[in-house]
């Protein structure tokens, strides 16, 4: 029986989590991301929607970094 009176962790919602959700949703569902050659390892084929979700991602990353720091990240 545990007595530790810790409260459970916090999750903090960054303005880039809706980006990255939609990214990491692309990156396990899409078949030409997910594709592997025979001994299991990625193909990184290119893909068109992977590269926009990244870069919307890498975006919001940017925006976010900057606005707390005042400059470019």
């Amino acid at each position: 029986m545990s007595t530790s009176t810790e409260s459970p962790p916090q999750v903090i919602a960054e303005p880039w989590w809706p980006a990255y959700g939609r990214f990491a949703d692309h990156c396990i569902q899409c078949p030409t991301c997910k594709a592997v050659d025979d001994q299991g390892v990625n193909r990184r084929l290119p893909c068109a929607d992977h590269d926009r979700l990244h870069e919307a991602y890498r975006q919001a990353r940017h925006d976010t970094a900057s606005t707390v720091t005042g400059g470019p990240a």
